[in-house]
């Protein structure tokens, strides 16, 4: 009894301490990439992890030809162009394309990597809740020569959500300056991002509704270029 009473208090401490180095290492932002994986790949994901994340690469990233894509012509060579600019170093813009499902969207951003991967260019896929880690993306990745496409597919919110107003501050940029290689490219079946009823309506217990619609309507606005 005297003996394995200390012992087992023993271990009760000791399985307290590694409890506490096991939340640490939960919290411990993981290390930057190796600059090295953006020269061998074109296509990432970033992938959460404690209270931050890591960019990953994609070793068979989905290839898509551009030429292959018919009846969206026009929505294609703005995107091109724009892409172009940003590729090229000039000013460009972030960019929503909306449209119905099964449209070519994902499928033309997806194709600007075998056109423009070759001079630099990269996509990072992130899910809508990743945009939120803009800031520990962009550190990841601001003094690196290469131009990122921050790729959300599929983004939208719904009705009794409140997140659209934090996307509407990350697209403005705050007092950090937005690094120039660096854009958000998103899709959505909504032009507004969120139900056409919730856009057109408001809140009902806003007092200013047609204030309501319009900061609504301001989020896709945010978006420089909106390809539909």
């Amino acid at each position: 009894m005297t003996v394995e009473a200390p012992r087992e208090g023993a271990l009760r401490r000791l399985e307290g301490i590694l409890a506490r180095v096991e939340r640490l290492l939960d919290r411990r932002e993981p290390m930057p990439p190796d600059p090295a994986i953006f020269g061998t790949h074109r296509a990432f994901r970033w992938e959460r992890a404690g209270e931050g994340g890591r960019i990953v690469p994609i070793p068979h990233p989905h290839r898509v030809d551009l030429s292959g894509l018919v009846g969206i012509d026009g929505a294609k060579e703005e995107l091109l162009r724009n892409t172009e600019q940003f590729v090229s170093g000039l000013g460009a813009n972030h960019v929503l394309l909306w449209g119905e499902r099964g449209t070519g969207k994902s499928s033309c951003v997806k194709g600007l990597l075998p056109a423009f991967g070759p001079r630099g260019l990269r996509i990072v896929e992130l899910s809508r809740w990743d945009l939120f880690s803009f800031p520990k993306i962009v550190l990841q990745l601001r003094d690196l020569p290469f131009r990122f496409i921050l790729f959300c597919d599929d983004l939208s919110f719904d009705e009794g959500e409140a997140d659209f107003r934090g996307l509407k501050t990350l697209l403005d940029g705050g007092v950090e300056e937005r690094p120039e290689n660096v854009l958000i490219y998103a899709t959505s079946n909504r032009r507004h991002l969120m139900p056409e009823r919730r856009v057109a309506l408001g809140a009902e217990d806003e007092i200013h509704p047609e204030e309501a619609v319009s900061e609504k309507l301001s989020l896709s606005d945010r978006f420089g270029l909106q390809l539909g």
